[in-house]
């Protein structure tokens, strides 16, 4: 169940926290191996990964540097603990983030 165990959803209950966005946060956060957050621009940075388009491409269409987006990537892996892009889109497309 996306790494939110019983007794956060027992506490989400209790607490009068509406179940639904609980879950949806963290099926947002969850990514195969782990728990994970990653930003709105991440997130774009990944869906025009998941597109194919080069770094170069990405920093056009969202008005960046090339070294920005580098570092965007960069950090996308390590917070996801993949290897390389595909593994990362391949996990994003199972978890539904795509």
């Amino acid at each position: 169940m996306l790494g939110l165990g019983w007794g956060a959803v027992a506490t989400a209950a209790r607490d009068g926290v509406d179940l639904h966005f609980a879950l949806e946060s963290a099926r947002k956060r969850y990514l195969g191996t782990g728990v994970y957050q990653m930003s709105d621009r991440e997130r774009q940075v990944v869906r025009l990964m998941a597109e194919g388009a080069t770094s170069e491409e990405i920093a056009d269409r969202l008005y960046l540097s090339v070294h920005t987006v580098k570092n965007h990537r960069k950090n996308i892996l390590r917070k996801t603990g993949c290897r390389n892009s595909g593994q990362l889109v391949s996990r994003c497309i199972a978890a539904k983030i795509l």
